[in-house]
């Protein structure tokens, strides 16, 4: 039987298998992160780790979260929330979360696979026309999108949301394209197919997906700076400015706004302090969102890697996937 602790290390295992540093949310925003079960002088190395990469990378601020069962979390912060202002980061700090949002669209799924009105082996045609049936090999399924091991290419039609496009003009492209290997068996990181996710949480529960996160997740968490979409991060007065490095210079950068596109795959805004709360529900400690059954569903390991890279270079590793593996770090 294992103990909290190792409970704990597994849980959090679960959510960083390929990374053993600090990893950063994307190339336009501030850092944040969250770590779980570490003791206290690993706490101390931590923030020290934290407070050497900041000042060794520029990045103008960020948070983090440190949860240890049965005790208050412990945040840290450095840095402003803007280079164009001097407010400081805090742990209430909004970041756009990028890809962690497809934590919280897993989640949900779950809950709706639970409630008996998704099922993990839908398939992608019956959520979109345009994604169509290979002859070769059995249909690509929901659980396939939400893990991302559908067989296409990856990144596939990323290009079109990055150029101002739509959705549906994204899933256009897939009528005339071709996965290159079956379904469930290679993995190939996907934010357009990901995004099915939407349409299919949407028809189930005849509610936006926005709404669906909150009265899901956001509410009974009481994580009250979870939001989702453009307009709800600009309305928020404590938010840390998109930045992007250019050289050696950071710049601050208008939000970008082709990514609402996405909702289920890039579109949630949160704080370190909700953040915390999420990872405590990963780890147990709010069965009534998140029973022990769906939290095994969303971090069981799905794909096995020779090795793994970031599409803008850096290190690569062998490791293995889980169902939304978000490109960021709980340590």
């Amino acid at each position: 039987m294992n103990t909290n602790g190792e409970k704990d290390k597994i849980a959090a295992h679960a959510w960083c298998r390929a990374a053993s540093t600090l990893i950063w949310i994307a190339l336009l925003l501030p850092m944040w992160c969250v770590a779980a079960s570490l003791d206290k002088p690993a706490e101390t190395a931590f923030d020290a780790q934290f407070r050497r990469t900041m000042e060794r990378t520029g990045i103008p601020g960020g948070a983090y979260a440190i949860i240890r069962r049965d005790e208050e979390p412990r945040f840290g912060a450095l840095g402003v929330r803007s280079l164009d202002r001097p407010d400081e980061i805090t742990p209430d700090t909004v970041f756009r979360i990028a890809s962690l949002s497809k934590t919280f669209t897993a989640a949900l799924v779950a809950q709706a696979v639970r409630d008996g009105t998704l099922a993990w082996d839908l398939p992608l045609s019956v959520i979109s026309r345009h994604v169509t049936v290979s002859t070769h090999w059995r249909p690509a399924t929901l659980e396939d999108a939400l893990g991302h091991t559908t067989g296409y290419v990856p990144y596939a039609f990323d290009t079109v949301i990055d150029g101002g496009g739509t959705f549906d003009e994204a899933l256009h492209g897939f009528e005339r394209l071709a996965p290159i290997c079956a379904p469930g068996r290679c993995f190939a990181y996907q934010n357009v197919l990901f995004n099915l996710a939407t349409p299919a949480l949407e028809s189930a529960s005849g509610h936006a997906f926005r709404d669906l996160l909150q009265a899901r997740i956001a509410q009974p968490l009481q994580m009250m700076s979870t939001t989702v979409g453009h307009d709800a991060f600009v309305a928020e007065t404590n938010r840390a400015d998109p930045h992007i490095r250019r050289g050696e210079e950071w710049t601050s950068v208008p939000d970008p706004v082709h990514y609402d596109a996405l909702p289920a795959a890039a579109g949630v805004n949160s704080s370190a302090r909700d953040l915390s709360k999420w990872l405590s529900a990963h780890l147990g400690a709010a069965p009534d969102v998140l029973t022990e059954k769906q939290i095994a569903a969303v971090t069981a390991e799905r794909v096995r890697m020779e090795r793994t890279c970031f599409r803008n270079g850096g290190e690569c590793w062998p490791t293995t996937r889980t169902m939304a593996w978000a490109g960021a770090c709980f340590a």
